[in-house]
């Protein structure tokens, strides 16, 4: 029975990568399918666990210059960690400080063998420091996935650059030399690798944060005896205890209290649903006013809300239709630059432009033939735009989806609650003679805050908001469905709808 596993891939830079890793150990017999996603640094294995184990696929991809360990919980990082903004940091330099050897050169304030000299060590240490992995990654593409990809062509034209140059440098003679073109395409390539990954990362942490409802500690009793828990520590069975604005850490059904649940991330309604003894609470939803006790019924992985934060994240390992069609002809694109770099080169050679100026030539063919726009441009679109749309409180299932969405011209919302905050907010008031708004919202207010109802929650913060006092209330009583009534000084009030007044005779005409 095959079975499944999942790794975070280290030391990608590009798509190419990706196909690499894919090629290699898909060819390792027992492995029945592969799917490695360059956004999320994620490799999704099928294998054969008679045949092999986990630990040999790790290995597998360890042999060619990556790392691969066991998927983490938890959302990734955002932005770039400390090597990265070190990496960042010496491409700027090197890039700075090789234009300003090259104009010093120009200007005359640098001879020529300081210039040459010190090109020479700026393009050793760019190559070891950065080029390396570009080396390494194209040397495993060709022997061990039988495959040319991007970093062929990266590794090709910094390298013959540099080789070329080093003749001339210990020679002696007054031929240019190109230090400065292997610095240069590595540091503006590996940069652009940086900002596409730092954009995954956000992409993706924003997913992560939007879809998680991951809460620290939930207060938890087990054989009668109360305790702080991890959530992810709950069980089925659990008695769990939730104070007002906390999230709800798993499904249940409630035991004890009343209050109103803001269930929007899992059904898009708007308006908080009342909760009481008997109803069910799902993970991930937030309780609003009043305490909650509820026996947990499904925990973290079974919960709705983590299938649908495993549908979000599964959202950006698909891939669009163009990005599809790119990873195509990127198969056979690597290829033809290749030997476009190389006519180039010999039609130079052929019309007596020298070796020097037709490498220089097919240098240029080679490095701005690299096609990871084109592989990885669709992908990162798609994970930004995903990002973007969880912030904006919009889930996304699938890139299918996103792809069919531009040809959408017109969207129909059956409820007006759709496209409003999902708070109630005081927007114009009406006073009768013999009273002033503060004090019919100060009477109004002090009822209400007794009440759990998301109004109330409104009229209340709107009386806090002008400095009013509330006032003691006695003989509270809520009318289901249609208001609050108590006594204040000796005076009954009301609050509540058109029909509550009615019921109680009073005439609304005026």
């Amino acid at each position: 029975m095959p079975e499944r596993v999942k790794f975070e891939i280290g030391g990608m830079h590009c798509a190419s990568c990706a196909r690499t890793i894919e090629k290699a150990v898909g060819g390792t017999p027992g492995i029945a399918s592969i799917d490695v996603d360059f956004g999320t640094r994620l490799a999704d294995v099928t294998y054969d666990p008679g045949r092999l184990k986990p630990e040999k696929i790790a290995e597998v991809v360890g042999s060619l210059g990556y790392s691969a360990t066991p998927e983490r919980e938890g959302p990734p990082a955002a932005g770039w960690n400390a090597a990265q903004r070190r990496e960042l940091a010496f491409c700027v330099a090197a890039a700075a400080l090789i234009y300003v050897v090259q104009g010093g050169n120009r200007a005359g304030v640098l001879p020529s063998v300081v210039t040459h000299w010190a090109g020479f060590v700026l393009a050793s240490v760019t190559l070891w420091h950065i080029g390396r992995r570009y080396f390494q990654a194209a040397f495993a593409a060709a022997t061990e996935a039988r495959m040319a990809t991007m970093d062929t062509l990266i590794a090709l034209s910094t390298g013959s650059t540099y080789l070329y140059s080093l003749g001339p440098l210990f020679t002696g003679p007054a031929t240019p030399l190109y230090f400065d073109a292997t610095v240069v395409i590595l540091a503006f390539i590996h940069t652009g690798n940086l900002l596409k990954i730092r954009a995954l990362n956000q992409a993706h942490a924003a997913l992560r944060e939007v879809a998680s409802t991951r809460i620290q500690k939930v207060r938890v009793i087990r054989k009668g005896i109360p305790r702080m828990e991890m959530a992810e520590h709950i069980f089925p069975d659990d008695i769990v205890k939730i104070r007002p604005g906390e999230k709800i850490p798993a499904d249940g059904e409630i035991l004890e209290g009343e209050s109103t649940v803001i269930e929007s991330m899992l059904t898009g309604e708007p308006m908080p649903a009342r909760k009481g003894p008997g109803d069910t609470v799902r993970g991930g939803t937030i309780n609003q006013f009043g305490a909650l006790t509820f026996k947990a019924t499904k925990a973290g992985a079974q919960t709705m809300q983590a299938a649908i934060e495993q549908l979000v994240i599964e959202a950006t390992r698909t891939k669009p239709r163009l990005a599809e069609l790119g990873d195509r002809i990127a198969g056979w694109f690597v290829p033809a630059a290749l030997a476009l770099a190389g006519a180039t080169c010999a039609g130079w050679l052929l019309a007596g432009a020298g070796f020097a100026r037709s490498l220089e030539i097919a240098v240029a063919v080679l490095a701005t033939a690299c096609p990871c726009a084109l592989t990885l441009a669709p992908g990162t679109a798609l994970a930004v735009s995903l990002g973007r749309a969880a912030r904006e409180g919009l889930l996304v299932k699938s890139a299918t989806a996103m792809d069919k969405a531009r040809a959408v011209t017109l969207v129909a919302f059956d409820k007006t609650g759709t496209l409003t905050q999902g708070t109630f907010e005081i927007v114009e008031s009406f006073i009768t003679k013999g009273f002033t708004l503060q004090q019919v919202l100060q009477r109004a207010a002090s009822v209400e805050a007794h009440s759990e109802h998301p109004a109330a929650a409104t009229i209340e913060a709107k009386a806090r908001a002008e400095d009013l006092q509330l006032l003691p209330v006695q003989a509270f009583k809520a009318r289901s469905g249609r208001g609050v009534e108590g006594t204040i000084d000796g005076e009954r009030v009301l609050v509540g709808s058109p029909r509550l007044l009615e019921e109680e005779g009073i005439d609304l005409k005026p």
